[in-house]
């Protein structure tokens, strides 16, 4: 990240796509270290300064709502980035997300369904079984769960499906 203070001292005389670059490292490199709120910050500056890049813009979208509880400002950026990499499966899952996160049901599932068609992860299942628990659901809510405990995930993944598991006992 070195680097990047340098970029950040030259201000507007550095190249945007160097700043950009030094944000979406920083970002990457604060997301790391379990500083989501300071990685969201990057992210979405990234993101502001290379708005056709797909990983800054699905970045700063998935840590301004799960962080920052900003779904309204996540959307944009979030629908951008599926829009420039429809391929990313990864990034219809931030959309719906997001999505979930603004209330919007129907269309979270919409986003979720294409996700999973593509590449079903743990992510995008927990993502739609919380879908499922929003709209009363339960019983589908706990089956795709179980799929998501099922697929490869990283720690904060599993523990995410291990709350939601314990918010539907019960129910």
């Amino acid at each position: 990240i070195g680097w990047c203070s340098k970029v950040e001292a030259m201000g507007d005389k550095a190249p945007v796509g160097v700043r950009a670059s030094c944000f979406l490292t920083k970002g990457t490199a604060l997301y790391g270290k379990g500083d989501s709120a300071a990685a969201a910050d990057a992210f979405a500056q990234a993101a502001t300064l290379a708005p056709g890049s797909a990983a800054a813009l699905n970045n700063a979208a998935y840590l301004l709502t799960r962080t920052k509880k900003d779904p309204a400002k996540a959307m944009d950026f979030a629908a951008r980035a599926v829009l420039l990499a429809p391929a990313q499966p990864d990034y219809p899952d931030t959309l719906g997300y997001v999505l979930l996160n603004a209330g919007k049901l129907a269309e979270a599932e919409d986003a979720l369904a294409k996700s999973i068609a593509a590449s079903p992860s743990a992510s995008s299942l927990l993502h739609l079984a919380q879908v499922r628990a929003a709209q009363g659901n339960f019983a589908e809510a706990r089956q795709v769960l179980d799929r998501a405990r099922a697929r490869p995930s990283d720690a904060e993944t599993k523990k995410d499906i291990d709350e939601f598991a314990s918010t539907l006992q019960g129910k």
